[in-house]
């Protein structure tokens, strides 16, 4: 009686309200006629940084008119840049870090969205906020298959093997093949996260905070 389970929840409506795609940074970016394949979080090894880059030298051998926006800041950056120099990955934009109000706008440019974050001791229940977010959004998510992701969106998202270069590269090549399955996988998504939302959250938590505090009084 002692624990209590408040799931994550998120802003839905500051997702409906930024679906069309902002010219500004389409022009910023040179994003015009390209598949759009994007990261939006911290840049490190836990978080799947360079298995993602790995993966993208993998898809530029077997798609043409893909470019990869990855928003964000981390310790890995530099290491970043430098595999990006060496191999001459062109099509990758190192965006940086912009402005949580900003966020829904770049996710609505994106074709499909990534979470690679690699298998730890605790990775496998660390729940990624961004998740509810790439799902309200209502684009295809290429996820790595941990528990904590996969509890949440079972069949829709892509789900692949952790620290695994080729398994995500094949992932988004999938998505990008197949347009058809991306846009039901971004359809199903979005309905999935109406199950989410902040209000509900806040108002379990409040309860949980309430019981609580008369639990101390009478104690």
């Amino acid at each position: 009686d002692n624990i209590f389970i408040v799931p994550h929840g998120i802003n839905l409506k500051l997702f409906a309200q930024n679906t069309h795609k902002s010219r500004d940074i389409i022009d910023k970016l040179n994003l015009q006629d390209k598949k759009v394949i994007m990261y939006v979080g911290t840049i490190s090894e836990l978080h799947g940084s360079m298995v993602l880059i790995k993966a993208i030298r993998i898809i530029n051998k077997k798609a043409k008119n893909t470019v990869f926006v990855i928003v964000g800041e981390g310790n890995l950056k530099p290491k970043i840049k430098q595999y990006i120099k060496r191999y001459q990955l062109d099509n990758v934009i190192l965006e940086g870090k912009v402005p949580q109000q900003e966020v829904p706008k770049y996710y609505a440019l994106a074709d499909i969205l990534v979470i690679p974050h690699v298998r730890r001791i605790d990775s496998e229940l660390d729940f990624p906020t961004k998740l509810l977010e790439y799902l309200a959004s209502g684009k295809p998510v290429v996820a790595s298959n941990l528990k904590a992701i996969a509890d949440v969106v079972g069949d829709n998202a892509i789900l692949v093997e952790p620290d695994n270069p080729q398994a995500l590269a094949e992932g988004i090549l999938q998505l990008l093949n197949n347009e058809k399955l991306a846009e039901k996988m971004g359809e199903e998504g979005k309905r999935l996260v109406r199950n989410y939302p902040w209000e509900e959250s806040a108002r379990k938590l409040y309860k949980i905070y309430k019981h609580l505090f008369l639990l101390k009084k009478i104690r």
